[in-house]
């Protein structure tokens, strides 16, 4: 308030303790001054006693001292300060553990959402029937999975081998599943997660679980309308706002349905907003629970790609063991330029405080006193 107001000494006078009359003219009267007064402020300043500078500079100090309410949020769920779910006997969160994605830029993404996939893995049946119902037909995919393969998501890798074009649009990639991620990085393979490639391992695939950390959200209404209508419920998971490609909207789309047969909490989980972990023990709500231990095994296998397993987090904290060190690299970045500068040649988004700086003197006392007295407060 007093920053705002540029006039300190004017809080502390007796006379606003007074009370004045609610009619017209006091209402004029007091506009008028406070309009006078702050039109003046700016020149005035620089003549002001000492003690409102003294009051400027102790204001500044107490500032400092609140905690700040609007501290910025991490992108992910985190329980009880914790990204992940440490092991019994950790010491600890493993902070070093934390995945980088500083280094992700939106035209990462879009190139990733850009670039043409040779070989997708077409999946044309509900695998979550196939598997739970051993009378059931086999679900194959095309092309079919190799028999025999281990498909956990954590056994293998899948790369990805880039034919790069002059731009984005006229470049291609292939995916290839390998028997190890040390193999891959030891050939100088670009790994784009652990375990066997599936439906969701394209790189569009991988543009939507970098951009929507809270993808449960997102798909609660593509869920409902996959379990009224199962092409609805596709359509929903491969349009805008999700953005799956048509194989992974099928298992997403598919994985609801199971999810909502065998793990009926999940509907009033959905409904209710209840936390997806529980916060005094971090444990996993029943319905995240259930749904790993009862579709998930399904839904890996036919996915191949999770956040976990590419290096991503999540709106679900789950156990650090599950979380994959993994960076991804833009397959076309952008050239490198040179920092923007204005006419004064400051980098633009630098030049706040100058802009402070310059509006009076006494500004500049306060700008100074901002950045050099946290030591003496």
């Amino acid at each position: 308030y007093w920053l705002r107001n540029l006039h300190f000494e004017s809080i502390f006078s007796t006379r606003r303790c007074l009370p004045l009359a609610h009619n017209s003219h006091n209402d004029k009267t007091m506009k008028d001054s406070t309009q006078s007064r702050a039109a003046s402020a700016v020149m005035k300043m620089p003549t002001q006693s000492p003690s409102t500078i003294v009051i400027a500079i102790l204001a500044i100090c107490a500032a400092m001292t609140i905690p700040s309410t609007n501290a910025e949020e991490p992108p992910y769920a985190t329980c009880q300060g914790c990204h992940c779910i440490p092991a019994d006997g950790d010491d600890g969160c493993p902070t070093d553990s934390i995945p980088d994605t500083s280094s992700y830029t939106q035209s990462m993404v879009d190139n990733y959402r850009a670039i043409q996939l040779e070989n997708p893995i077409q999946l044309s049946c509900n695998p979550f029937i196939a598997e739970g119902d051993a009378a059931a037909s086999p679900c194959e995919t095309d092309p079919p999975f190799p028999a025999g393969e281990v498909r956990d998501g954590k056994t293998g890798a899948c790369v990805v081998e880039y034919s790069l074009g002059a731009t984005i649009e006229e470049s291609t990639y292939r995916l290839k599943t390998v028997a190890s991620r040390d193999a891959a990085e030891q050939a100088s393979q670009t790994v784009t997660h652990e375990g066997p490639c599936g439906a969701c391992s394209s790189l569009q695939d991988l543009a939507v679980y970098i951009s929507a950390v809270d993808l449960e959200s997102a798909a609660s209404t593509c869920g409902f309308r996959a379990v009224g209508n199962i092409t609805d419920g596709i359509k929903c998971f491969a349009e805008d706002p999700i953005g799956f490609t048509e194989p992974c909207a099928a298992v997403w789309a598919y994985n609801t349905i199971s999810t909502n047969q065998l793990c009926p909490m999940c509907v009033s989980h959905a409904l209710s907003g209840d936390p997806n972990n529980d916060p005094a023990t971090c444990e996993l709500a029943p319905c995240i629970a259930c749904d790993r231990d009862k579709p998930g095994p399904i839904f890996i296998k036919y996915a191949g790609r999770t956040r976990r397993n590419s290096g991503l987090l999540a709106n679900i904290v789950r156990p650090c063991s599950d979380i994959v060190q993994l960076t991804h690299v833009d397959p076309m970045p952008p050239p490198t330029s040179a920092p923007t500068q204005d006419e004064s040649g400051a980098t633009l988004g630098q030049g706040g405080a100058r802009g402070i700086a310059s509006s009076s003197a006494f500004s500049a006392i306060l700008i100074f006193a901002w950045t050099a007295l946290p030591a003496f407060c």
